[in-house]
């Protein structure tokens, strides 16, 4: 399976590339930040297509098969939880920042997580207990050991609710602790980058569902990273609504500055 899950990813991530440029929105879901275009039906066609022929009594769940499907699925001893394109908004503008993610849900515990960047063509890996990769070299979160002048990832779509007071405490502490923070508007991205240390860590809603932070949850957790919803309790992936994923001192700092 390990194997199965970087090629399946990967060939995927081939296809994707392929489109990137050359094609714009197909429709639009709920809102103006939440689009498809053909590359994600494409992607999602060959990962569910090769998933089924090679494990056709495991589940799937993916952000492109309706809920009323895929919830049926969720009860099965594995189950894969699929974005065939995150980042779709950057990928329909042209930009180049986007990712495939799918994890693999064993008896509830995401066992194996694959996150791919084609542009830059960095595939990210991690097994329950087995460590985190990049590109087959193993990755760490970072080091830093206080918020001043550190690199964070936030959410980087509308703002609002809770969403709203999180970017306001961070915009008011990162005014006297003087830290960088922004939105990379793809999830893939984000939360790879702080399992790798490129950015210190990310504070935010959890995705627009299941499936942008299943995979990265456990690269975050085997990279080093202490991963947990805005409270600092365990983190979710069916439920939570926002993370915060940093190492174990700058998550405390994150943590009492969310929840004064």
């Amino acid at each position: 399976m390990e194997q199965f899950i970087q090629d399946l990813i990967k060939e995927a991530g081939g296809v994707v590339l392929e489109m990137f440029g050359k094609i714009g929105v197909k429709y639009t879901k709920a809102d103006s930040t939440d689009v498809v275009t053909e590359a994600d039906l494409a992607s999602n066609k060959i990962i569910v297509d090769s998933i089924l022929a090679k494990y056709p009594e495991h589940g799937i769940v993916s952000e492109e098969i309706p809920e009323e499907e895929w919830r049926k699925e969720t009860h099965k001893e594995y189950v894969w939880i699929i974005d065939p394109l995150d980042g779709t908004r950057n990928f329909s503008c042209h930009v180049p920042l986007f990712g495939l993610i799918i994890a693999l849900v064993h008896n509830g515990d995401v066992e194996l997580a694959a996150v791919y960047l084609p542009v830059t063509d960095e595939l990210y890996f991690a097994k329950k207990e087995g460590g985190a990769f990049l590109n087959g070299v193993p990755i760490h979160c970072a080091a830093q050991d206080t918020l001043k002048e550190t690199f964070g990832a936030v959410w980087g779509d509308l703002v609002v609710g809770e969403s709203y007071r999180i970017m306001q405490e961070l915009i008011d502490r990162g005014r006297l602790e003087r830290y960088w923070f922004g939105g990379l508007a793809c999830m893939a991205a984000s939360l790879s980058y702080v399992a790798a240390g490129r950015r210190d860590w990310y504070v935010g809603p959890a995705g627009m569902g299941v499936w942008d932070v299943a995979a990265p949850f456990l690269i975050l957790q085997e990279s080093g990273c202490r991963v947990s919803d805005l409270s600092g309790g365990p983190f979710k992936i069916w439920e939570s609504k926002h993370i915060i994923a940093a190492n174990s001192a700058l998550h405390e700092e994150l943590r009492l500055l969310l929840n004064p």
